[in-house]
């Protein structure tokens, strides 16, 4: 199984790549004079917004010497914030400026959704359930809830 850590780096290369394509594409759209067409500013905007969540989690390892985990907590933490407070700070003048914000909070949305899907322990809310045997699997044995200070609090059921 790849570790977190190896995730993250891997995640954060491909959103690079993606942004350096999207990013020569649509260079390379204006160089020709072509007409840009919305798929392809979206693209862009996404896998920048995409990519700097991911680069984030490895800012916080390589330069501020977080270990992985608290790393992806702390960044989760802030892109999940930035979603509560995104629709009430922006307020977009022009359909462009609606789009890349568009863009950006979907980029955020996928973030989460890997990350959540990956360590299910970095929400506000995270429950492990522990059974007596692996045939128990109707009522737990005991529930451990993690708090998002790192509380931890267990109860027998």
């Amino acid at each position: 199984m790849e570790s977190l850590e190896s995730f993250v780096r891997r995640n954060a290369c491909t959103t690079r790549e993606r942004y350096d394509s999207a990013k020569a594409e649509l260079i390379s759209q204006l160089d020709q004079a072509h007409r840009l067409t919305s798929e392809r500013l979206y693209d862009a905007a996404f896998s920048q917004a995409l990519h700097v969540w991911w680069d984030m989690v490895l800012i916080h390892v390589d330069s501020y010497g977080l270990d992985i985990t608290h790393a992806v907590r702390h960044v989760h933490a802030w892109v999940t914030r930035c979603l509560a407070g995104e629709s009430s700070r922006t307020r977009p003048d022009t359909p462009f400026d609606y789009a890349v914000a568009h863009a950006s909070q979907a980029a955020a949305c996928r973030f989460l959704s890997d990350i959540e899907s990956l360590t299910p322990c970095v929400s506000d809310d995270c429950e492990i359930s522990l059974y007596d045997s692996r045939d128990a699997l109707d009522y737990p044995d005991r529930r451990i809830f993690l708090g998002p200070r790192g509380g931890v609090r267990v109860e027998r059921c």
